[in-house]
């Protein structure tokens, strides 16, 4: 069955329709604007979600655990991924991300076993603590508008073997890749500090690319781990 949201409705209340196990899809009409707090938490049937260009706000949990979603494009006029929207959302392989948004908070794709792959546009500034956590991101390019990537963010991403981190990057927080497995290498920004944990139980052949005597090359050493060191040439302009 399916659910259909018709044009006279502008909200969607808090569970609304959660655990509605025998719907497949959803339509949203075109005034909806906001999907309440775990409004479709648990209804782990539905495969597709169609979104107006409407919606502005999609509440934390408004689809955790909806197992089988496969499919969903997000409104051009969000602006943030609240907590744990797509938590255990576990067959989601597709997700569009507008570049309207600019947050995506814990643990928003935590779970999201079957996402490959993700583009994220250069409209994010934050990426919050454990948004991608136990993904299946096989690579990742951070965008240069981030200045800071949390804690968790990326941890035990275990088909994870690329990760781009732009010179925006200042901060990697704690257990950022901790745990990501497949990650054997690593080329951290000039002046990126790393939080203790960030690099935990990573590949045994992981490599960290060092500027000689930046906060990271510091960091790998102390730690431990190894490194290669990139020869900073004063004249080159670092953001």
């Amino acid at each position: 069955s399916s659910i259909t949201v018709g044009n006279g409705v502008t909200s969607i209340g808090n569970g609304a329709f959660a655990n509605c196990s025998g719907a497949v899809s959803i339509t949203l009409g075109n005034k909806v604007t906001n999907i309440g707090e775990s409004a479709f938490a648990g209804c782990s049937g539905i495969k597709k979600i169609t979104l107006g260009d409407s919606v502005t706000k999609i509440a934390p949990c408004s689809f955790w655990y909806c197992e089988d979603l496969r499919e969903i494009n997000l409104s051009p006029n969000m602006t943030t991924i609240e907590y744990s929207a797509f938590f255990n959302c576990s067959n989601l392989e597709k997700i569009t991300i507008p570049d309207s948004i600019t947050t995506i908070e814990n643990y928003a794709f935590s779970e999201c076993t079957a996402l490959k792959e993700i583009s994220l546009p250069l409209s994010i500034t934050t990426i919050q603590s454990s948004a991608f956590e136990n993904c299946g991101l096989e690579s990742i390019i951070i965008p240069d508008s981030i200045t800071n990537i949390g804690s968790g963010a990326f941890q035990n991403c275990t088909t994870l073997t690329t990760v781009t981190i732009p010179n925006s990057v200042t901060e990697i927080g704690n257990l950022a890749f901790d745990s990501c497995t497949g990650l054997t290498s690593i080329t951290i920004p000039r002046n990126a500090t790393i939080e203790y944990g960030a690099f935990d139980d990573v590949n045994s052949e992981f490599v960290m690319y060092v500027y000689t005597h930046s906060p990271a090359h510091i960091f790998a050493n102390e730690c431990g781990i190894k490194f290669h060191k990139i020869l900073f040439c004063p004249h080159t302009k670092f953001s």
